[in-house]
């Protein structure tokens, strides 16, 4: 069972880390059908943003050695499988809260980086997308400021939640 499916226990490491040091707290969140609530106590306990989603638990067998293929058993499935998933959770998070969000999970190109940001992103983080093009940041910068551009917006915090108006 994951740490952050459990509303009150995130409150209580929340809580417990940001009385502790003097500098922002990010709670990074994954996906359990208590994601808000766990935002919400997150925020509460004194989170400054919230970092989502994680990487989901996920399994592949294979069907010759009629096994796991993972000696684990278990990874984390990351990368474009879970952006839809993630721009869900992104987007019920800022429109129960409207907090400082990262969107993590899927950003392989500036299409994908703008979904989260009108979902409700200020930030994002990318990971599996580095892997396969090491030269992504420059292409979401770019793209995301040529879209911007087209659509009649000069400013990236223009659209950060956008979706939510439509």
């Amino acid at each position: 069972n994951e740490l952050g499916a459990d509303p009150r226990k995130v409150y209580e490491v929340v809580k417990e880390v940001t009385s502790s040091i003097r500098i922002p707290v990010i709670a990074k969140l994954g996906v359990s059908d208590s994601v808000l609530g766990s935002s919400g106590k997150a925020l509460e306990a004194g989170a400054h943003a919230l970092a989502v989603i994680n990487t989901i638990k996920a399994i592949l067998i294979d069907i010759y050695t009629l096994k796991p293929v993972l000696s684990a058993k278990y990874g984390g499935m990351s990368g474009p499988p879970i952006h839809p998933i993630a721009v869900r959770v992104v987007y019920d998070i800022y429109r129960e809260y409207a907090p400082d969000i990262i969107g993590v999970g899927g950003v392989i190109n500036w299409q994908t980086a703008a979904e989260l940001i009108l979902a409700g992103a200020k930030a994002l983080q990318v990971g599996t997308g580095a892997i396969i093009n090491s030269e992504i940041v420059k292409e979401v910068t770019v793209g995301l400021k040529k879209w911007l551009r087209e659509i009649g917006f000069s400013n990236i915090m223009e659209v950060v939640g956008m979706a939510h108006k439509a």
